[in-house]
C-alpha cells in the first residue's frame, strides 16, 4: 500500500514559488549551437567550481546540489543585505538564448531547487524572500533576473526583533540535546497559533513574533531555533496522508537528531492538540517527503 502511496506522490504537482535574490554572478555559455543539457553542462565546466569553493554556506541540503545550484544558492546569501535593506538586485544567470518556452522550465527547477535548498538550510532567510518580487527578461546577450522588494514591511527592523527574541529564548535552553529539543518545541506549541490568514504565517517572523503560522512556518521556526541551540534538525517538506479520507495534503515537518537516531516531529500538529509529547510522531507511516530532496530516515 505504502509503495504504491509512494509512487503516486511521485506525480503529484509540486507548488513551485520561485523566489530569486541573486546578483554580481555572471555565468557565461560560450555555446550557442549547444542543446539545453550541454549548455548547462558547459557552465558548469567555466566557472561554477572557483564560486562554489568561496561558499561559506553549507547544510543539508546545500551538499544534495548539482554545481550550478550550488552557485544560485550562494548568490541568495551575497545578496541578502542588500534585499534586506529594500534594495533592487539582479543577476546575469546564463546565455539569453536560453529565454525560451521549453528551456525556462529547465532554468525555472535549477533556480527552484536551489531556492528551497537554501531556504531549508537557513530557515530565517525566508522573512526577507517573501518581501521580494521577482522578473525575468534579457539583457546584453543574457538572461537576467531582477529582484525587487515590495516594501511590505521593513525587513531589517523584522529581522532585529525576531533575532532578540530567538536570543532571549535560545539563552534560557538547558540540559542534554532532547531536552533542549523539547523546550524548543514546548514553546512554540505554547506560543503560536495555527492561522491561514496573516501575512507573514509562512515564515519563522510569522510564528516567533507574531505568533501565527501555517505548518512551515512551525517547520521553519523549529529548525531555526534548534540550528541556534546546537542541535541537528532538518526541515522536511512533502504531504501527509488522511486516512480517514484518503486524500494527502501538502505539510511541512522536522527531523531530529537524538542520540544517534532521527526522530519526526511535527510541530504544526502538536500545537493544534496542545500535545507536549515530543516523540508522538515518530514511525509515522502517513508522512511522505517530497522526491525532490533525501531525508534522513
Amino acid at each position: 500500500m505504502k509503495s504504491s502511496i509512494v509512487k503516486t506522490l511521485r506525480y503529484f504537482p509540486a507548488i513551485v514559488i520561485i523566489l530569486i535574490c541573486l546578483t554580481n554572478i555572471c555565468i557565461t555559455a560560450n555555446a550557442t549551437t549547444y542543446g539545453i543539457s550541454e549548455k548547462i553542462e558547459a557552465v558548469e565546466d567555466n566557472t561554477i567550481q572557483e564560486e562554489v569553493q568561496q561558499s561559506i554556506y553549507t547544510g543539508w541540503f546545500y551538499e544534495q546540489l548539482s554545481e550550478i545550484e550550488k552557485v544560485i544558492y550562494n548568490g541568495f546569501a551575497t545578496n541578502r543585505g542588500q534585499l534586506i535593506d529594500g534594495a533592487e538586485v539582479s543577476i546575469s544567470f546564463a546565455d539569453s538564448s536560453l529565454h525560451t518556452g521549453e528551456n525556462n522550465v529547465i532554468l525555472q527547477n535549477l533556480i527552484m531547487t536551489a531556492k528551497r535548498a537554501y531556504l531549508a538550510d537557513h530557515p530565517a532567510e525566508k522573512i526577507w524572500m517573501d518581501n521580494c518580487k521577482l522578473f525575468l527578461s534579457s539583457r546584453n546577450g543574457f538572461l537576467q533576473i531582477i529582484v525587487r522588494p515590495q516594501g511590505k514591511f521593513d525587513t531589517r527592523e523584522a529581522i532585529e526583533s525576531f533575532e532578540q527574541i530567538v536570543d532571549e529564548f535560545v539563552d534560557t535552553l538547558t540540559g542534554t540535546d532532547r531536552e533542549k529539543l523539547q523546550s524548543i518545541h514546548n514553546w512554540l506549541v505554547s506560543n503560536v497559533q495555527y492561522d491561514l490568514h496573516t501575512d507573514n504565517n509562512q515564515n519563522a517572523y510569522g510564528a516567533i513574533v507574531e505568533g501565527r503560522s501555517i505548518c512551515s512556518g512551525f517547520a521553519y521556526s523549529f529548525k531555526y531555533l534548534a540550528d541556534k541551540a546546537g542541535l541537528n534538525v532538518v526541515y522536511v517538506q512533502g504531504y501527509y496522508y488522511y486516512r480517514s479520507t484518503g486524500t494527502y495534503c501538502y505539510h511541512a515537518w522536522n527531523m531530529a537528531e537524538v542520540d544517534g537516531e532521527w526522530i519526526l516531529i511535527d510541530v504544526t500538529f502538536d500545537c493544534s492538540l496542545q500535545n507536549f509529547n515530543l516523540s508522538s510522531w515518530q514511525n509515522s507511516e502517513v508522512y511522505f517527503p517530497d522526491l525532490l530532496f533525501t531525508y534522513p530516515s
